[in-house]
């Protein structure tokens, strides 16, 4: 299991703008192989602050979303509204038991 950290800074007035792509980005990616959790969640401190948190069942299925036409399309219209973001890429080591 592959997990993938987000965090996006939102520049200053482009809040909403953010919100509402990141929004329709959940929607537009619940269809891609592999993906076993799509969220994303804003701070509740600062509104400008956002973190995405994905949960991949490969780094195959990983690999294929960044490459899929929904993400690029949402890099180009999201990238100019943005401060700043780091990506974070995780293993899974353990989860509780079912």
């Amino acid at each position: 299991m592959i997990a993938v950290t987000c965090q996006i800074t939102a520049k200053e007035g482009q809040e909403l703008a953010l919100k509402n792509a990141f929004m329709a980005q959940i929607i537009a990616c619940t269809h891609h192989a592999g993906l076993v959790l799509y969220s994303v969640h804003q701070n509740t401190a600062h509104a400008g602050s956002f973190i995405f948190y994905e949960q991949w069942e490969s780094r195959a299925a990983l690999d294929a979303h960044l490459a899929s036409p929904e993400l690029q399309a949402f890099r180009e219209r999201t990238l100019p509204l943005m401060e700043n973001r780091r990506i974070d890429i995780w293993d899974m080591l353990a989860r509780e038991p079912r």
